[in-house]
């Protein structure tokens, strides 16, 4: 049982190492893990004049199904 916190990760495909530490870290709570509260800027990502596509998160996503 237990409840996590994630503040401004930024995650971005560029990062590649910090991005996997992230998948890394939901794996090893998803099983104690009551509750994940996502507080500010998950991604880095900006929706405005250069469009709105994913930028590469669909891992992040799916992980967090």
């Amino acid at each position: 049982m237990g409840i996590y916190f994630l503040s401004d990760t930024h995650l971005s495909p560029n990062q590649p190492v910090v991005y996997d530490k992230f998948l890394r870290y939901l794996r090893s709570i998803r099983k104690d893990a009551d509750e994940l509260y996502i507080l500010g800027d998950l991604f880095d990502y900006w929706i405005g004049d250069d469009g709105s596509a994913l930028l590469g998160h669909n891992p992040a996503i799916e992980a967090l199904a």
